[in-house]
């Protein structure tokens, strides 16, 4: 009865918000570089690996890797790796696997011509049209969950799409979880920042799945952000160790500002970026063989004349389509990221620049595509009228994916003869029976005239953004979840705090 009378409430959304589907391109992917230009800077990230190494920060990750072949200067905590054994690293890794969700129908395959949208992560403010921009709280934090719970073209949920600044790293991660259990059944990605929170994520996220001891298929996905140039911190390489040890999968992020902290050429930037992403992959396959991987990729320039990020830019976007080849030439997932904006307010710039790192993401067929819905402000807000936007325009790309198909039946043949010229066929057989399905039918965009818009209230595209979420958040039901989870979940967030206090 509960899940019929979900239903009824889901059915009063446009069909493009409550559906979910994950996507499989039908395209080729777009290729920026020749087969040569990617052997010479996959080449190119294997020497910087080998001749000028990689700041590793953890003695024990270092260790590991002087044990499997590596040159060590502990006084400068720098290790060199030889090509032969980054490349026998990268061939334990899988090239797909499975992210299970707790809605087994949720579950998302990692890898191949496979598209997954994330939710925005990382943002410290929360923004909306009733209270404007402001430090977020966890009564935000779960309305953005119930988003993402209710949208159809959210496939993945990341556990920080709101990091509540007055709460300490490890007390916020608790109730993040916390709420997870409670809110959503979505797959879900998680910040790697030290081995406290990853250790926190697997106990207590494991709960929804028998304990922690009983994880033995990926079922909570870690992005781990290398602190560039050519640096992994102490903290990240423990979690790295957490994550890679109970198998669970990783996303290798290089995180780039060109012109800051890597060579401003594009190539030089791929380059730096590989080694990077192939250091870490190569840490966590001998940490334990056959953990899944995938390659991240979070690059883009700065602005040469005042030193800030710049998002949505066209380097950024053949950036991510040089990076998704050369994950590709690695038999390697590939994440990459949409969203990626600097403006201030659900405006033009928000919208095109977007664009810029949407298109690129879902035309490099990248597999997880991070910072999807609700980014604004160069990440630090996320906002809930930009993050309905972001799922309208998600619904769009999920849509064109399904591109044409071609049969006896979609050719029409026989409607268009029965037509006669200058006919219509909006009462033809074959345009009723398709009547509701044929298009893609339209969340946020208003396609009336300016008559009707303006009798209806002249709503700006913020303003209709705000109408559907709360639509949205009306319809929204919460997840069925084991009391006995729930009361597992309690002890241990008390437990935790306490200890935390202490």
């Amino acid at each position: 009865m509960r899940r019929k009378a979900e239903q009824r409430r889901q059915e009063k959304l446009p069909r493009a918000l409550r559906e979910f589907a994950q996507i499989q391109s039908p395209f080729s992917p777009w290729q920026v570089l020749s087969p040569d230009q990617v052997n010479d800077i996959h080449e190119t990230g294997l020497r910087i690996l080998a001749e000028i190494g990689v700041l590793m920060m953890d003695g024990g990750a270092r260790q590991r890797l002087k044990a499997a072949g590596a040159s060590i200067d502990d006084a400068e905590k720098r290790v060199f790796l030889p090509k032969e054994l980054v490349e026998d690293a990268l061939a334990q890794a899988p090239a797909n696997f499975i992210l299970h969700a707790r809605d087994a129908e949720k579950s998302l395959a990692i890898g191949g011509a496979n598209i997954n949208f994330a939710t925005a992560g990382g943002a410290s403010y929360y923004s909306d049209l009733q209270t404007g921009r402001r430090p977020a709280t966890f009564e935000d934090y779960t309305t953005l969950l119930q988003l993402a719970q209710v949208s159809g073209p959210v496939h993945l949920i990341d556990a920080n799409v709101l990091a509540p600044p007055k709460r300490p790293a490890l007390e916020r991660n608790l109730h993040q979880f916390d709420q997870l259990l409670r809110y959503t059944d979505k797959a879900i990605i998680c910040s790697l920042a030290n081995a406290a929170i990853a250790n926190n994520t697997l106990d207590q996220f494991g709960l929804a799945f028998g304990g922690r001891d009983q994880l033995d298929k990926p079922v909570v996905m870690g992005n781990l952000s290398i602190n560039s140039a050519l640096r992994f911190d102490q903290g990240s390489l423990q979690a790295l160790d957490v994550f890679a040890q109970a198998k669970q999968p990783v996303i290798m992020s290089a995180y780039i500002l060109a012109g800051a902290v890597s060579p401003v050429t594009l190539a030089g930037i791929l380059a730096q970026q590989h080694a990077e992403v192939l250091a870490g992959i190569a840490l966590a396959q001998l940490i334990t063989p056959g953990t899944p991987m995938v390659y991240g990729h979070f690059s883009t320039n700065i602005e040469l004349k005042s030193g800030v990020p710049a998002y949505g830019t066209p380097e950024g976007a053949l950036l991510t389509a040089g990076a998704a080849q050369l994950a590709r030439h690695c038999n390697l997932p590939y994440r990459a990221s949409s969203g990626l904006n600097t403006a201030k307010d659900v405006d033009a710039q928000s919208a095109y620049e977007t664009q810029m790192s949407l298109w690129p993401s879902i035309q490099a067929h990248s597999n997880v595509v991070m910072h999807g819905t609700g980014f604004l402000e160069s990440g630090l807000v996320c906002s809930r009228e930009k993050f309905m936007v972001d799922v309208e325009t998600l619904g769009m790309m999920r849509a064109m994916q399904q591109g044409i198909t071609v049969n006896e039946d979609t050719l029409a043949f026989d409607t268009i003869a029965s037509v006669p010229p200058t006919g219509h066929f909006l009462n033809t057989e074959h345009t009723m029976a398709r009547y509701q399905t044929a298009f893609y039918e339209p969340v946020i965009s208003d396609r009336l005239g300016y008559g009707p818009w303006e009798a209806g209230g002249k709503f700006s595209t913020a303003q209709k953004a705000d109408l559907v979420a709360t639509q949205a958040l009306a319809a929204y039901e919460a997840p069925t979840v084991d009391p006995a989870i729930l009361d597992a979940n309690r002890e241990h967030v008390a437990r935790r705090l306490e200890t935390i206090e202490r």
